[in-house]
């Protein structure tokens, strides 16, 4: 079986009896999207120094095969000398989060990626700031980079109200 790139596809099939009477044409389409979506770019904390819990907003992905479905974020947060991850987040298709809790005194770094319709994650993007505590978020030090992962895509079909999407992420730390 031939490997399939990223498009729109249609399969067309009939069904022939032990008689030899065949049944019409049936036909269906679906979509291939094993890629992907672009990093979002421009991430911003949108709340002042002094605003705690902090904002972000950051500008939207593009995905040329599927669509993007929606947006997750992370929050980590550093203990000590050490970097706690926080949980992916599904926050639906805006370009606009709010933390919605207090953050105590420290160090974090909130992260965004795209999801597609198939269910490709991006890599994500990551501002760092300081919070001192709960009167109040200082933003120091800000950068954003792509997280240094890989992906890797295994095939996965599944029905969505706009067809058949296949492909599947998988994630995979790079060795350092």
């Amino acid at each position: 079986m031939p490997m399939l790139v990223d498009g729109n596809y249609t399969i067309k099939a009939k069904v022939i009896d032990g008689a030899g009477s065949a049944s019409l044409i049936g036909t269906d389409s679906f979509i291939f999207d094993a890629t992907a979506p672009t990093i979002p770019t421009s991430l911003t904390k949108t709340t002042s120094a002094t605003d705690n819990p902090p904002a972000f907003a950051w500008d939207a992905a593009t995905d040329a095969t599927s669509g993007i479905a929606g947006y997750e974020v992370r929050l980590d947060s550093k203990q000590g000398n050490r970097w706690q991850d926080g949980q992916w987040t599904s926050v639906g298709n805006r370009t606009t989060h709010a933390s919605g809790r207090i953050l105590g005194s420290g160090s974090y770094t909130f992260n965004v990626r795209a999801v597609d319709h198939a269910g490709n994650a991006s890599d994500s993007i990551s501002l760092s700031f300081t919070s001192s505590g709960g009167g109040g978020c200082g933003a120091s030090a800000v950068a954003a980079s792509a997280e240094d992962i890989g992906w890797s895509f295994g095939l996965l079909g599944f029905l969505s109200a706009s067809g058949l999407y296949v492909g599947q992420r998988q994630k995979k730390r790079k060795s350092k």
